[in-house]
């Protein structure tokens, strides 16, 4: 038998409930296999929703970048707690990116060309 289970929000919302959910997976696993489907840690669906709302409306990329260091940092804290080795925190952090990220032009509103003959 195959046993699905969906973990996300406060269930996955810190590395000590992280930890929590992998002992649930670990003991299920004794017994069938396991289908493990994880969803966003708490606030962070919420943040994306926020955040995207605000690139929208003012295009402030210092906040973008406010969001995402707040999204690393609670990833980052998440991984010290849940993961007791040093090799595999070092194997699951993601390097900075060697470029700069740069806010996205401003799109101007072109009217398409009518392509109807006869006008």
């Amino acid at each position: 038998m195959v046993t699905v289970m969906k973990f996300g929000g406060t269930s996955v919302g810190s590395g000590e409930r992280i930890r929590h959910v992998a002992k649930i997976v670990v003991n299920k696993k004794k017994e069938d296999d396991v289908v493990v489907v994880v969803s966003a840690m708490s606030e962070v669906t919420n943040a994306l929703v926020d955040i995207s709302q605000q690139a929208l409306d003012v295009r402030d990329i210092a906040k973008v970048g406010d969001f995402i260091k707040f999204i690393k940092e609670k990833h980052y804290k998440a991984i010290e707690e849940a993961i007791k080795s040093e090799e595999i925190k070092e194997e699951v952090k993601v390097e900075e990116p060697k470029q700069e990220v740069k806010p996205p032009k401003k799109r101007r509103g072109r009217k398409p060309k009518n392509t109807e003959k006869g006008e």
